[in-house]
C-alpha cells in the first residue's frame, strides 16, 4: 500500500499544464489497464498451458510487460509512449479478433485504442486509429466472408450476425471517438487560451511590480533629496545662528582679551595679578579657537590639524576642572610627555574635558581619585590595538575610582546618543565625538571598568617629530610708530580698548563709533591720516563700502578691514577692493601691533 502512495505521488501533477495532466491521463489509462488486466493475463497464461498454445502466452506476457513501460519509464518521449499504448491495445484487438472470433474481446479493445487516442493525443489521433479500426474491421468482414478465418460456435454467429454487430461497434466507436476527441480539444484548446491569458496577467503582474518597485525607489530618492535639503537648510540657519552668534561672541572677547592685555602691561612683573591675567588671557583664546570650531562644524569643514603639545593641554584642562568638581574629588596627574602631535587644540581640549568631567560625574556622590598621566610609548605589532601602526605615541589615561560601567553596556558607550545620564544631564554626544576625533587623529582610544572599583580610559595619539613651546608667555617687543591712525567699530567698548593699545604703542589715534561720521571726518580732513583700521560690521554702512568711498577721496590711504565673522567678504575680495590687511576678531594686541606697523610701512615704500 505504501508503495502504491508512492506511486501515486510521484505522478500526481506537479502543475496546472497541459503537459502534466496529459502525463496524469496516460498513466491512469494504462495503469487501470495494468491492474484490471491482469486476471485476464493470469487465465490466458492458465489456458495457454492447458492446451498448449504457448505462443499465446508469450504474446500476452509481452503486451503486459509493454504496458508496464509505458505506464512507469518516463524517460521515454510522452508520445512514443502514448503511441505504443494505442498500437498494443489495437493489436490485442487484431490478435483477440483472429483467436476468439467475434465472441471476444477483440472488438473492446480497438474500441478502447480509438477512444485513447482520442483522449491522451487529440483529434487526428483519434480519426487515425479510427481509420484503422474501420480498416480491421473490414478486412475481418472480409475474411470471415469467404471462410479464411473460422471459428467456434460459427452455427451461433453467423456472418450476418457479424455483419450487424460489425457496422452497430462501428457506429458506436466513432461517436464516442469523435465526442470524446473533440471534448478532449475544446477543453485543451480553452485551457490553452485561459493558459495564454494567465501568462499575460502574469507578465502585467510582473510590469506592474517592477513599476511599482520602481515608484518606490523613486519616491525613497525623492525622499532622501528631500532629507539632504532639510539638512542643508538647517545646516545653512545654524551657520547664519552661528555666524551671528560669533561676531558678537567676538566683539565681547575683543574686549576682554584687549583690556586684558591693557591690565597686563600695567601689572607688576611676575605678580599674583599678572599671572591671573595670563589666565584670563589664556582662556581668552581658547575661547577665540571655540568659536572658530563652532564656525566650522556650522560650514561642515575640517579644522586645520596643526603640531600641538596634548601635556600643556592637559595641565590647563586640570586648572579649569579643579574649580568645578566637588572638593570630596581629589586631583592627582603626572605628565610626563611634552612631545607634539598633529590636531586641534580646541578637539584636544575637549576630549580631555569630556573624560575628566564623566570621571568626576562618576564619584560626585562618594568622592573619590581622578587620575590622569601623560607619557611617551613605543608599540610594536604585538602591542598595537586594531587600526594601529606600530611606532611612538603619547599615552594618555584618564581614570576614576567610581562606580564603574557595568558590564552588558560598556560596549555601547562610544555609540552616538547613548547616555545612562538622567533627562538634561548628558545628550549621549560626548564619548562618540571623543571616539570621532581621536580616530581622525589616527589614534586609539579603549576603555577597562571593574563595578565598584573605576574606570579607566587609554587613548594613544601619534608623535610627530616636531616641538613647539607653549606655556608661559614670554614678553616680546612690538613695534612701534607715531603715525596718525582712524580707528572705527560699532561696540565702544572695542573703539576705546583699540585706542589705548595704539596709542600706547606711540601712535596718535582718533576714534568713530559711526561709519558715517568717519566718513565726514575723513572728507574734511583725508591728510590729517596715515592709516584707517575699521570694522566689517558698521551700522548705515559696512566697513568694505566704506573703504571704497574712502580711497575714492584719497586713493592712497591704507585701510585695514577687521571682523569678527562674515560671508560677504574674504581675503581675496578685501585684496581686489584695495584693503591692505583683512583680519578675524579679536586680534590680539600683538598681532594688531605687527599688522598695523607692516601696512604703513609698505604705504611709506611706495
Amino acid at each position: 500500500m505504501k508503495n502504491l502512495k508512492k506511486i501515486l505521488a510521484h505522478v500526481r501533477p506537479g502543475s496546472h499544464s497541459l503537459k502534466a495532466w496529459d502525463e496524469y491521463l496516460l498513466f491512469w489509462i494504462f495503469f487501470s489497464i495494468l491492474v484490471f488486466g491482469f486476471p485476464a493475463l493470469v487465465s490466458s497464461i492458465k489456458m495457454a498451458f492447458e492446451t498448449g498454445y504457448y505462443v499465446n502466452f508469450f504474446v500476452y506476457i509481452c503486451f503486459y510487460v509493454m504496458m508496464a513501460v509505458i505506464v512507469f519509464i518516463k524517460k521515454i518521449p510522452y508520445k512514443i509512449r502514448a503511441w505504443m499504448g494505442i498500437t498494443l491495445l489495437w493489436l490485442l484487438g487484431l490478435l483477440a479478433l483472429k483467436t476468439l472470433g467475434p465472441l471476444g474481446s477483440g472488438k473492446t479493445y480497438l474500441f478502447a485504442s480509438a477512444v485513447v487516442a482520442g483522449l491522451i493525443l487529440g483529434v487526428r489521433a483519434a480519426f487515425f486509429v479510427l481509420v484503422l479500426v474501420y480498416g480491421t474491421i473490414l478486412a475481418f468482414t472480409k475474411l470471415y466472408s469467404s471462410g479464411t478465418v473460422s471459428w467456434e460456435l460459427a452455427e451461433l454467429y453467423n456472418i450476418s450476425t457479424w455483419n450487424v454487430t460489425a457496422i452497430t461497434f462501428l457506429f458506436l466507436c466513432t461517436i464516442c471517438t469523435v465526442a470524446v476527441s473533440l471534448l478532449i480539444s475544446g477543453m485543451k484548446k480553452t485551457h490553452e487560451s485561459l493558459e495564454k491569458k494567465s501568462n499575460d496577467l502574469q507578465r502585467t503582474s510582473t510590469e506592474l511590480e517592477k513599476e511599482i518597485a520602481e515608484h518606490k525607489r523613486t519616491l525613497s530618492a525623492l525622499q532622501d533629496s528631500k532629507n539632504k535639503l532639510y539638512q542643508s537648510q538647517k545646516m545653512e540657519s545654524i551657520g547664519n545662528l552661528a555666524g551671528g552668534i560669533a561676531h558678537d561672541f567676538n566683539n565681547i572677547l575683543s574686549s576682554i582679551i584687549g583690556f586684558t592685555e591693557l591690565a597686563m602691561d600695567e601689572a607688576p612683573k611676575n605678580s599674583g595679578i599678572e599671572d591671573s591675567l595670563q589666565e584670563v588671557r589664556a582662556a581668552g583664546k581658547r575661547a577665540k579657537d571655540l568659536v572658530k570650531q563652532i564656525l566650522a562644524f556650522a560650514r561642515q569643514s575640517d579644522e586645520e590639524k596643526i603640531p600641538i603639545q596634548p601635556g600643556s593641554i592637559a595641565k590647563e584642562v586640570l586648572k579649569l576642572i579643579r574649580s568645578s568638581i566637588p572638593a570630596t574629588i581629589d586631583i592627582h596627574q603626572k605628565i610626563d610627555s611634552d612631545a607634539t602631535v598633529l590636531g586641534n587644540a580646541v578637539q584636544v581640549h575637549q576630549v580631555l574635558m569630556n573624560l575628566c568631567t564623566n570621571a568626576a560625574h562618576a564619584m560626585e556622590d562618594s568622592g573619590g581619585i581622578l587620575n590622569v598621566t601623560l607619557k611617551d610609548v613605543v608599540l610594536d605589532e604585538k602591542d598595537g590595538s586594531a587600526g594601529m601602526v606600530p611606532g611612538e605615541y603619547i599615552e594618555i589615561k584618564v581614570s576614576d575610582t567610581g562606580k564603574g560601567i557595568p558590564p552588558d553596556i560598556i560596549g555601547s558607550i562610544f555609540e552616538p546618543y547613548f547616555t545612562t545620564k538622567g533627562p538634561g544631564e548628558g545628550t549621549g554626544m560626548g564619548l562618540a565625538m571623543v571616539k570621532g576625533i581621536i580616530e581622525s587623529y589616527h589614534g586609539h582610544i579603549a576603555v577597562d571598568s571593574q563595578l565598584e572599583k573605576g574606570t579607566e580610559f587609554t587613548i594613544y595619539l601619534p608623535k610627530i617629530s616636531q616641538r613647539s613651546a607653549r606655556g608661559v608667555i614670554a614678553p616680546e617687543t612690538l613695534p612701534t610708530g607715531t603715525e596718525r591712525i582712524l580707528f572705527l567699530d560699532d561696540e565702544a567698548p572695542i573703539a576705546k580698548m583699540g585706542s589705548q593699545i595704539l596709542e600706547r604703542l606711540g601712535y596718535s589715534v582718533t576714534i568713530r563709533t559711526s561709519s558715517v561720521e568717519a566718513l565726514e571726518l575723513f572728507r574734511a580732513k583725508p591728510d590729517e591720516f596715515d592709516l584707517v583700521v575699521t570694522d566689517m560690521t558698521m551700522p548705515n554702512m559696512t566697513g568694505d563700502k566704506l573703504a571704497v568711498k574712502l580711497m575714492k577721496i584719497r586713493p592712497d590711504i591704507p585701510v585695514i578691514l577687521c571682523t569678527g565673522y562674515s560671508k560677504k567678504i574674504s581675503d581675496e575680495t578685501a585684496t581686489d577692493i584695495g584693503i591692505k590687511a583683512f583680519a578675524y576678531k579679536p586680534v590680539l594686541k600683538a598681532d594688531l601691533a605687527r599688522t598695523v606697523r607692516e601696512v604703513l610701512d609698505e604705504a611709506e615704500s611706495k
